[in-house]
């Protein structure tokens, strides 16, 4: 089903071809140098060899960076109480920057409106004296 409509947007698809990414650029490297894939050859996200390859690196990706950290902070309690401190302290960083955003964005818009209201009302007034 995928294979049939190209305009449908995959990861494996976005970044096969987003030659900007540092990702996709280390791991397009790193099989060229290995003798994979040609020099010149791109990665096709139609190609079963790229397919292999973005789960080979999403299974490296995942045992690095989910699994490795899961045991430390499963087997140390340091580790596991400096984690959720690190989790509190972002969830209350991002909540307190959209309070700020969000209802410092709606007081100036009521602040506005406030102020275009009594503008014109004024006006009006002192059009009629």
């Amino acid at each position: 089903m995928l294979d049939s409509d190209p305009e449908i947007v995959t990861s494996l698809r976005y970044l096969s071809k987003d030659k900007r990414n540092p990702f996709t650029k280390a791991v397009t490297k790193a099989v060229r140098n290995l003798g994979i894939i040609g020099r010149d050859e791109p990665l096709d996200p139609s190609r079963l060899l790229t397919k292999l390859i973005f789960v080979s690196v999403q299974l490296v990706y995942t045992m690095l960076l989910v699994l490795v950290p899961s045991y430390f902070i499963f087997s140390w309690y340091e580790a596991s109480v400096s984690y959720l401190m690190f989790v509190f302290v972002v969830g209350t960083w991002n909540g307190a920057s959209y309070y700020i955003e969000i209802f410092s964005t709606r007081y100036d818009q009521i602040t506005l409106r406030t102020a275009c209201n009594a503008s014109r009302v004024l006006t009006t007034m002192l059009s009629q004296i």
